[in-house]
């Protein structure tokens, strides 16, 4: 009897409510950890996608220049001092096609190598001078500016291979520019560079103190990004 009671029991029936409830406790309970691995995702891919998209699509390109003219004028190159005024002329180019460019600020430097120099050189002058205009994509501009040093102080050997190098009629110098830029409605911070325009070579008529550049010294200066290595920065 008890046996036939048992075979005829009704089955049993699965609590589903309690199953739920007790995995909505655990989605409860790491919540927060799964959407803040979902938000990290998320991150990362916008990430990723704003940087392909900066490179494949935009293509940043960093600025231009190209000395156009110069002279100097040497007043003084006796004994271990140096007195001279440059006068140059730059163009400063922006090659983007999509991208404006902005200059917050700039300063020109000359210096002089010696012949067996292998570092920066000797620092004559420096000053700032007014930075090039915004620049629209592929657009280009004119500087002119003058830089002058009185009575500096260079040493024997400059002022002798300065002296010696007016009489042979042609002297070399170093000019660079530093300042800092950005991209025109692009998310970027300002950028600090430095063009070089390494041997920059001046001629000299014989008699004649004021020089200027040889025949195809027109050219472009050499741009670095960021070095900041002369700290000649306002």
């Amino acid at each position: 009897m008890d046996a036939h009671a048992q075979g005829n029991s009704p089955p049993r029936r699965i609590n589903w409510r309690g199953i739920i409830t007790k995995w909505l406790k655990i989605i409860a309970k790491w919540w927060g950890a799964i959407a803040i691995l979902s938000v990290g995702a998320i991150l990362i891919v916008v990430l990723a996608a704003l940087v392909l998209f900066k490179q494949v699509v935009i293509k940043p390109l960093d600025p231009e220049f190209r000395l156009q003219s110069a002279t100097v004028s040497l007043f003084n190159t006796s004994a271990a001092e140096f007195t001279a005024t440059w006068d140059v002329k730059f163009i400063a180019v922006n090659p983007n096609h999509k991208l404006n460019i902005s200059y917050n600020s700039m300063r020109a430097a000359m210096f002089y190598k010696t012949n067996n120099s292998d570092g920066n050189g000797v620092l004559l002058a420096t000053k700032p001078v007014p930075p090039p205009s915004s620049l629209s994509p592929k657009a280009e501009t004119t500087r002119s500016f003058r830089v002058e040093t009185a009575s500096a102080y260079v040493g024997e050997d400059v002022a002798k291979e300065i002296s010696e190098g007016i009489a042979r009629g042609s002297v070399s110098f170093v000019l660079r520019l530093l300042g800092s830029f950005k991209f025109s409605s692009y998310w970027t911070d300002p950028r600090k560079f430095e063009a070089s325009c390494h041997r920059v070579e001046f001629g000299f008529s014989p008699g004649n103190s004021t020089g200027a550049l040889t025949l195809g010294q027109s050219r472009v200066c050499g741009t670095d990004l960021g070095s900041g290595k002369f700290c000649l920065f306002d």
